[in-house]
């Protein structure tokens, strides 16, 4: 079968491990050693803000050079900048203060631009931009403009909402230029798989030590003041967030929440990387033990986001096999989900804010057509400024669409539901034509991308970094090949 990955039949573990740590060090240290420089030696004094413009060029710098000497190990990097940032962040948060925390939460984005710029910059002159490119530009353009047309309170909270809708594009277009590259999609899968595995080991140490790890060494509750300016909800018996806990049963339970402290997005990190193992991993025992790892782990989680992920991927499999399993697939599956399952029944308070959020933000595309701005409301108002959801009627969260309707209104709801439904109906044209073999890449892109756009109807947090990067890369990696098979290219 045509599945475009050539399978080493090496996870090399022991490799990308060594990595992996080498390059957690060389985050560590552009996390600390320049802010140690600035904030402990320079202090107040005119030196810091050249010292800070400094750090931020030879960061630049290095994204560059590293770019342009190992294209692939700076595409680790932006892994381990994603899911080691928060936790490394947690170490030292009232030293580093407001700025810098500020600073490295946004040194993912910072990094994803320049690596993609670097990388486009060499071959602008025959890489095509397609509809897609041109819809979605179009929707940022947009967007934009709305920073400085809109109604928000705050220029910061405009920008953090920008920065959610551009690194969709930013990693989308990162998966195109990988496979324009001509690299190893595998090799960034089994990365990831390193990078999970040592998630889930250690969120199972601090699941089981949770005060040792929160309060002792990653400082959660300081990190969360400093970053948004207030202070986590705690639950009144262990004093962690609440958001480390969640309800079953009717009995509060603890969640694992691992290096990033939020147990919905690495419940969907694992769920993508189990998704992507089950098709493109190696068939042997060893990739049936690291499923069964990195289940127990997403278990773990008690967070049921991430088991839509490989459901999809064996649902796709199976129709796109035997298309009359449709029905007798389908129907059982809805059924179980609408009447059977917590996680779709409406009528749960959880479920119904985060259905509100969709309905509302719909409501005021059409009663605001133009939009409100960036920042007027949605995710990002709501984390912080908090107090806005109270005094303003239209003020949407939770829903990412329903977030995007509110603040574009209708010319950017339409814009970024037509990129989706472009998308989705290629990978789903190639991957059910009958003129081409079953091809596990662009089944793995459409369930994940899919299930991903569904999701974000009801939450927020389903497009969020360390949720959705990995399923962004790996279809714009999709795509790509899509569009240049279509063409008869072949890259090599």
């Amino acid at each position: 079968m045509n599945i475009i990955v050539k399978r080493t039949g090496q996870y090399e573990f022991g490799k990308q491990l060594y990595l992996a740590l080498m390059l957690i060090l060389v985050l560590a240290f552009f996390c600390y050693s320049f802010p140690f420089f600035i904030v402990g030696i320079l202090g107040g004094t005119k030196l810091a803000s050249i010292g800070t413009i400094a750090y931020l060029l030879l960061f630049v710098a290095f994204i560059i050079l590293l770019t342009r000497q190992d294209p692939l190990t700076s595409i680790k990097f932006l892994f381990v900048i994603v899911l080691f940032q928060p936790c490394l962040t947690m170490l030292a948060p009232t030293y580093l203060g407001s700025s810098f925390v500020k600073v490295q939460v946004a040194m993912k984005d910072m990094y994803a631009v320049i690596l993609v710029l670097t990388l486009g910059f060499y071959v602008f002159q025959t890489f095509k931009l397609c509809l897609i490119d041109k819809l979605y530009i179009f929707f940022l353009g947009y967007g934009f403009l709305s920073i400085f047309t809109g109604s928000s309170p705050s220029l910061f909270v405009s920008i953090a909402s920008f920065r959610e809708l551009l690194m969709i594009y930013v990693f989308f277009m990162l998966g195109r230029l990988m496979y324009y590259y001509g690299i190893d999609i595998l090799q960034m899968i089994y990365f990831a798989v390193v990078l999970s595995g040592m998630e889930v080991l250690f969120g199972l140490l601090e699941y089981n030590y949770p005060q040792y790890f929160w309060n002792k060494i990653f400082h959660i509750i300081d990190y969360t003041k400093v970053k948004t300016g207030t202070y986590p909800k705690l639950e009144p018996l262990s004093g962690l967030p609440t958001n480390y806990f969640t309800y079953k049963d009717g009995e509060r339970v603890r969640r694992l929440v691992a290096f990033n402290g939020e147990a919905t997005s690495l419940s969907r990190f694992l769920g993508t990387v189990i998704a992507t193992l089950i098709t493109l991993g190696e068939r042997n025992k060893k990739t049936i033990l690291i499923v069964g790892f990195l289940l127990l782990g997403l278990l773990f989680t008690n967070a049921r986001g991430g088991l839509l992920f490989p459901i999809v991927i064996v649902l796709l499999f199976f129709l796109r096999l035997v298309k009359g399993l449709a029905i007798p697939i389908i129907i059982p599956l809805m059924y179980f989900m609408l009447f059977h399952s917590s996680s779709f029944n409406v009528s749960s308070a959880n479920n119904q804010r985060h259905l509100h959020g969709l309905t509302k933000g719909v409501a005021n595309a059409f009663k605001y057509p133009a939009g409100r701005g960036l920042g007027s409301t949605g995710q990002m108002a709501a984390t912080y400024t908090g107090d806005v959801r109270h005094a303003d009627e239209d003020f949407v969260s939770e829903s990412f669409v329903g977030c995007i309707g509110a603040q574009l209104g209708l010319v950017g709801l339409v814009a970024f539901l037509l990129f989706v439904i472009i998308v989705i109906t290629q990978l789903c044209l190639f991957l059910f034509s009958s003129q081409y073999e079953l091809n596990y890449l662009v089944l793995t892109s459409c369930a994940l991308f899919t299930t991903v756009m569904l999701t974000s109807l009801f939450s927020n947090s389903a497009v969020s970094a360390i949720s959705s990067f990995v399923t962004f890369i790996l279809t714009g990696y999709t795509y790509q090949f899509i569009q240049l098979t279509k063409e008869g290219v072949i890259i090599k």
